[in-house]
């Protein structure tokens, strides 16, 4: 148990979302820039529309939150409430735009709900004059370097995971490798075609394999000098 006077040193901003996923201010393996700046702009200035894509669905705050937010509990000074505008952490879109740079698509975002979704390096030129929308896709699996996500895709579009992108992460559509996408310079993102489809997204860092690397030349250096000792 922790008193109204210890929790507002800890309890300011915290974010708790859906679907058994991290706290949002620990959301990735490694820290984006462009999602911390994120994350301390909407902590300094709440907009519940961009929270949204945070999935940000619970949030627990030492001030008052205006509606659309849900009052669900309060004590003295800490109040939990709703958010019932989040989205699920996997989404499909149909409508999206190709940004020329991650930042200019970052920024964007705080244009929302009238900007629709911007994604880089590459998108469909059809895809801007779809129409707006989103569908929810299955987390089936969820790790700190694995993802699989299911989606019946209504039409071409954008599948986007609300969890920050990093340099390590690549992605597959049905076991096929595809062009990893990033939605207003934060998010992973991929295309898909319409109909059923598995994603997966899974995370090797450089230093992953420099490690294995090093491993491999030790062990072969550790067996020609036991073969040359023998040989002697």
């Amino acid at each position: 148990a922790i008193s109204d006077g210890e929790s507002a040193a800890w309890i300011s901003g915290y974010l708790n979302l859906y679907g058994a996923r991290f706290d949002a201010d620990t959301a990735a393996p490694v820290a984006n820039a462009r999602y911390l700046e994120l994350y301390n702009t909407l902590m300094g200035k709440p907009r519940i529309d961009v929270m949204a894509f945070l999935s940000a669905g619970w949030i627990v705050a030492d001030r008052k939150l205006d509606k659309p937010m849900q009052l669900v509990a309060h004590t003295r000074r800490v109040a939990v409430y709703r958010n019932p505008l989040a989205l699920p952490m996997a989404t499909f879109w149909a409508h999206a735009i190709e940004t020329k740079t991650d930042n200019e698509a970052f920024h964007a975002l705080m244009q929302l709900p009238e900007g629709g979704l911007r994604v880089t390096p590459h998108a469909n030129a059809e895809l801007a004059n779809a129409p707006h929308t989103i569908v929810p896709a299955r987390i089936d699996e969820l790790g700190l370097s694995h993802v699989r996500v299911t989606v019946d895709a209504p039409h071409d579009g954008i599948v986007v995971l609300g969890q920050q992108d990093a340099r390590g992460w690549r992605v597959a559509v049905d076991g096929t490798p595809r062009e990893k996408l990033i939605a207003h310079g934060v998010f992973r993102a991929v295309a898909v075609s319409a109909g059923h489809h598995e994603i997966v997204w899974t995370y090797h860092p450089r230093s992953f394999f420099y490690g294995a690397l090093m491993t491999i030349i030790t062990l072969v250096s550790l067996q020609v000098r036991v073969f040359v000792k023998r040989a002697r």
